[in-house]
């Protein structure tokens, strides 16, 4: 019956004109307080901090008021109306700016405090609800804040792995997983936008200093003149060959990807997922110059002989077994982290090499590969650390709930003891 995912409370949010000019005063205002978190930003020299961008203000403004509202009002509309027996909703607003301004920075309370007017105003509909119903709120993972990857060591994951491979070799990256972001919408014609200008750019760059090198060899047998080009290129700093190329995803030899702190190296010149002994054979400097990197805490390959296998810079974590070669890389990680390894070495698409980077217990920091001051993806921190409030007569078992898969179960469990499909 789709008449069951209509909802008429789009009605009372766009036909009432005091609710309309209530949330487009409260976008203004929050653009307003992302303009001047920037300027106190730098001003005060906030650290870690990344650069915003001048759409942002209105993209946060997008995720922490207009779809807040919105999503609120739906939600208690479907809730007086009493049809629907399970309503998911997801607010997006604290995810989005403690990705930008970190998540112990007042922008980030801000909106908590915002979130936990929502959930007060939906605790208030239920009272007026023609039958029972329970609020449940579920954060699916946290964050964990830190400089960047490139902030600290001066290079991006690419770049690293472009270090170690043969020069030769075409490498594709994406380090900006932003499609779990609302900014996606606003912000990805514009960076397309910017990819494609930064390709066409550096195509004309390659060209025109290819045409410049090949007339530098062609003076090779007049001394005096090459002399006087090589001392010209000095002065000025200029290399006759690009450091890099640009390519294609689909031209690509490697391609490299990143969400939070999780680098994930795919091998696509070949057909399936490359063993560890196969890319030592292939590619002898990558595995040993990504796990001995001080930014990364870990790297997981596949083994022919032993499984998955976990390197670090001190030792290696045989995961099949549980053995052990010197340090344990997976010690600064938590107790849950070879069962998480395990599943996901099961995945049909894993990559060749899952990079995760150093977690600084010190700070409790991680050092994501995307440029964003609170992150997840991978492993470490408070990111590792999400949560669940329930009614409190709710019997979630005893056991701890690690995963999606074990919660997603206790939640059924649950619904089924009260009746609700």
């Amino acid at each position: 019956n789709i008449k069951r995912y209509y909802s008429k409370a789009w009605y009372y949010v766009y036909s009432n004109p005091s609710n309309f000019a209530r949330i487009m005063a409260l976008f203004l205002w929050d653009v307003l307080l992302e303009v001047t978190s920037q300027i106190l930003h730098w001003a005060k020299n906030i650290q870690p901090r990344i650069r915003r961008g001048f759409t942002y203000p209105f993209v946060r403004a997008g995720a922490n008021v207009f779809l807040r509202e919105v999503t609120t009002a739906i939600l208690i509309g479907d809730i007086l109306e009493g049809n629907v027996d399970v309503g998911y909703v997801t607010y997006l607003g604290y995810d989005e700016i403690a990705h930008h301004s970190g998540t112990r920075d007042w922008d980030s309370f801000y909106a908590l405090s915002k979130l936990d007017k929502q959930f007060h105003r939906l605790e208030q509909a239920k009272k007026y609800a023609p039958r029972p119903y329970y609020l449940v709120v579920q954060s699916d993972h946290g964050q964990t804040n830190g400089s960047t990857f490139l902030q600290r060591y001066k290079k991006t994951l690419e770049d690293l792995v472009r270090e170690l491979m043969p020069p030769e070799t075409r490498i594709y990256s994406e380090l900006f997983s932003n499609e779990d972001h609302f900014s996606q919408a606003i912000q990805g014609p514009i960076q397309d936008g910017k990819q494609y200008l930064k390709i066409k750019k550096n195509s004309v760059t390659y060209q025109g200093k290819s045409i410049f090198n090949q007339a530098v060899k062609g003076i090779g047998e007049s001394p005096v003149v090459k002399g006087r080009v090589m001392e010209y290129l000095k002065r000025h700093k200029i290399d006759p060959t690009p450091s890099k190329t640009y390519e294609k995803s689909e031209d690509a030899q490697v391609i490299v990807l990143a969400s939070g702190n999780l680098g994930l190296i795919y091998l696509t010149e070949h057909e399936r997922r490359l063993s560890f002994e196969q890319i030592k054979i292939l590619y002898p400097d990558l595995v040993p110059g990504l796990a001995q990197h001080e930014g990364v805490g870990f790297i997981m390959v596949r083994s022919d002989e032993h499984g998955p296998v976990v390197i670090g810079s001190g030792g290696v974590h045989y995961l099949a077994d549980g053995s052990l070669e010197g340090e344990d890389p997976l010690k600064a990680f938590g107790t849950s982290v070879v069962q998480h390894l395990i599943r996901t070495n099961s995945f049909q698409h894993t990559p060749d090499i899952l990079v995760n980077s150093t977690y600084y217990p010190a700070t409790g920091e991680v050092a994501a590969f995307e440029e964003l001051v609170g992150s997840h993806g991978g492993i470490g921190g408070e990111q590792s650390r999400p949560f669940i409030f329930h009614p409190s007569d709710w019997k979630l078992g005893s056991e701890e709930i690690v995963g999606a898969e074990d919660l997603h179960k206790a939640l059924k469990n649950e619904l089924e003891r009260l009746n609700i499909q």
